[in-house]
């Protein structure tokens, strides 16, 4: 993100950031670091990941190195907010690093960032908690997640949601879920959907967002207690999104 260049994250112009501000509406950039699932050929960097992987060729990550990751997602959120937008999200779904920190089945370190429920949860708190600290208190920071799946215990991010929305460091929740009636993996038909875990943990004043492939599915996700509803790609290429969020802002 670089506040002198005309060209903002993810090909949108200036003159749509323009007109996010002329219709009121709110930017938000993702922050992502691939991990193991990233491409050498791609990014021109070794792959790196929470653990090492031979046959892939990944390199497990120092315990310095991800000090130094953690800074780096902050120093992305300080850029994207000296270039005018106004939050970030912290991609931590889709088995991508920040949930590969989670990874129950892989992520064995030892230095405190793993082996256990709470040092593969440290990774991800320390991230927000470096990027609040770092960003302005009207600048909104937050996370996607996924909660199962990807080597991912369903029972052991119950109690880490819990933890980030007390934590005072993030302003709303993405839990992605791909569908917002999903039951949880192996569950038997006629289970309580996944999301239900997640509906009675206090919010202290944060947003649960549910992300959906469109707005057909609005009225379900409302009655799942989403506060907020998100659009992905196809909404980004349509530039008359920010027309449409103003004129019915509660589906966009």
């Amino acid at each position: 993100v670089s506040s002198t260049s005309e060209t903002m994250p993810n090909g949108a112009s200036g003159s749509t950031m323009k007109t996010l501000v002329v219709t009121g509406s709110v930017s938000s950039v993702q922050l992502h670091h691939g991990g193991v699932k990233a491409i050498a050929a791609v990014s021109g960097h070794d792959v790196v990941g929470p653990w090492a992987d031979a046959q892939t060729g990944v390199r497990e990550l120092s315990t310095a190195e991800v000090e130094q990751v953690i800074d780096d997602f902050a120093s992305a959120a300080v850029r994207a907010e000296k270039a005018g937008i106004d939050g970030i999200e912290v991609h931590g779904g889709h088995g991508y690093l920040v949930g590969q920190f989670l990874d129950e089945s892989n992520n064995t370190r030892e230095d405190g960032y793993g082996s256990d429920a709470a040092g593969r949860a440290r990774f991800v708190h320390e991230v927000v908690r470096a990027i609040r600290g770092r960003t302005g208190p009207d600048f909104h920071v937050g996370l996607r997640l996924s909660v199962e799946r990807y080597g991912i215990v369903t029972a052991e991010m119950v109690p880490l949601v819990a933890a980030l929305l007390a934590s005072g460091d993030l302003d709303y929740i993405d839990l992605s879920l791909r569908d917002v009636k999903k039951l949880p993996v192996h569950a038997a038909e006629g289970s309580p959907m996944l999301i239900e875990q997640f509906l009675g943990l206090p919010r202290h004043g944060r947003a649960r967002l549910e992300r959906g492939p469109g707005p057909r599915r609005a009225p379900t996700r409302s009655r799942s207690g989403a506060t907020r509803q998100t659009r992905g790609r196809g909404a980004h290429q349509n530039p008359a999104i920010c027309e449409r969020r103003h004129q019915a802002p509660r589906t966009i």
